[in-house]
């Protein structure tokens, strides 16, 4: 939490006036604050309404089975671009990718969903 923080950063303030006064520590330690302001809050879970506005406007097949593995998955848009057909299990639902952008660990995507259509 942010008031957390900024009471932690208080005290840690406090001790430094007492370090300064002391002699022990430089006051230029002291010299340039520091400034916390509160994050955004993130948003909130998609609605029914707003899965139907994304796919009336895609009119392309391709694009829309694309953006249905995005949603369904989790994947990454660079492991999507970067998977080949021998990645894809059609049988099994599944999608293999062997090296993952940000870990460099291999993972698997298995879609639950048994509609075709979001």
């Amino acid at each position: 939490m942010l008031s957390t923080v900024r009471t932690r950063l208080h005290c840690a303030n406090a001790f430094l006036g007492y370090l300064i006064e002391s002699g022990i520590v430089s006051a230029d330690v002291l010299a340039r604050r520091i400034r916390l302001k509160k994050p955004e809050a993130l948003p909130g879970p998609w609605t029914l309404m707003t899965f139907k506005q994304i796919f009336s406007v895609i009119d392309h097949p391709r694009d829309r089975a694309m953006i249905t593995v995005l949603l369904r998955t989790g994947m990454r848009i660079g492991e999507l671009l970067g998977t080949k057909m021998q990645d894809l299990h059609l049988k099994d639902r599944r999608i293999d990718i062997y090296e993952g952008e940000k870990n460099r660990i291999g993972r698997v995507f298995i879609s639950v969903m048994m509609r075709s259509s979001p």
